[in-house]
């Protein structure tokens, strides 16, 4: 009998539940399902998924009652998915900031692993997001090292246009017209990359030789760890609270290969860029390997494993052929 763990999400969440969800089926033993109310946003984005609520109802609820764990992420869960697994070991995953309000508080608690959020949640597990390093949609165009390029071409993916000062804050407009600026001026191509599904819009951020996440929160995102597995130079603003996580989530001192700017620095960063040929092939390259180095599924996915084991095993259940 395998460890068998179900998670379950209102919202596709840009895809992190499903890359949990392959990276299981991939590289462990554990036997998977994704339970999800939708695998798409009201403004186009779209994301694979395994089971919908709705339209799999029936594989759903047996996915739910079998399970030995279940995984939720960051919501309340429905009022029959609740009835279904109030007695089962949980594991309650939080992904947003401002963080929604502790759901579940006898589940074992994490929180995505990204600075702002796990400033926000500090007392809880820290699990990453989960990037398929072997997807040839999350592969450099190169085989062994970049080409220089001729005009730097780059790309912006934002997930919304809010102004003000909140953390959902992604600088679109002050990002986007310095990408005009400097394409007036010859510097660069870009790519304001909305409002599309996953797949297309990794297809088009894999063209870029930059790929810029936010720069203006201190925070970095799903968003640049695609970018880094591309090949692709990251920008984001990485400041003294995304160095506190570095040190905290790898145990030590790391030398991360994310450009770091802000909305008054991006303009000559950018410029410097595309004007140095070798600093954007060291970077790109740089930015694949630590990928495949620091941050690969394979072994990524063990440290969700191992929260899974220690809740049915702790509970005194559970699988012995899954024991580590």
């Amino acid at each position: 009998m395998t460890l068998r763990v179900v998670q379950f999400s209102r919202t596709p969440l840009a895809g992190a539940p499903m890359a949990i969800h392959k990276a299981l089926r991939r590289w462990t033993t554990v036997e998977s399902r994704v339970v999800q109310i939708r695998n798409n946003y009201n403004d186009g984005r779209e994301f694979d998924h395994d089971l919908l609520w709705a339209a799999d109802r029936e594989a759903s609820i047996e996915a739910l009652r079998e399970a030995h764990v279940v995984h939720n992420h960051n919501y309340q869960m429905i009022p029959e998915v609740e009835k279904l697994v109030r007695k089962k070991p949980m594991l309650v995953q939080y992904h947003s900031v401002p963080p929604v309000p502790r759901k579940y508080p006898n589940a074992l608690q994490a929180v995505i692993a990204q600075p702002l959020q796990v400033a926000s949640h500090p007392d809880c597990v820290l699990l990453p997001n989960i990037i398929p390093l072997q997807d040839e949609l999350y592969k450099p165009t190169w085989d062994e090292e970049p080409e220089p390029h001729d005009v730097l071409h780059v790309a912006f993916a934002p997930t919304n246009r809010s102004g003000g000062n909140g953390m959902s804050v992604k600088g679109y407009e002050a990002t986007v017209g310095t990408l005009k600026r400097l394409a007036e001026r010859g510097y660069l191509t870009y790519d304001v990359i909305e409002k599309v599904a996953l797949r297309a819009c990794l297809k088009r951020k894999q063209a870029a030789h930059v790929a810029i996440d936010e720069v203006v929160t201190g925070n970095f995102h799903r968003s640049s760890l695609e970018s880094l597995a591309q090949g692709s130079i990251a920008i984001a603003n990485i400041g003294p609270q995304a160095r506190a996580f570095f040190k905290r989530f790898f145990g030590g001192e790391m030398l991360h290969p994310w450009m770091s700017a802000t909305l008054e620095t991006l303009e000559v960063t950018l410029e410097r860029l595309a004007r140095d040929q070798a600093l954007v092939c060291m970077g790109r390259l740089r930015a694949r390997q630590f990928m495949e180095n620091y941050w690969n599924d394979e072994e990524m996915i063990k440290r969700y494993v191992g929260v899974y084991q220690q809740l049915v095993y702790d509970g005194g259940e559970g699988p012995e052929d899954s024991r580590p």
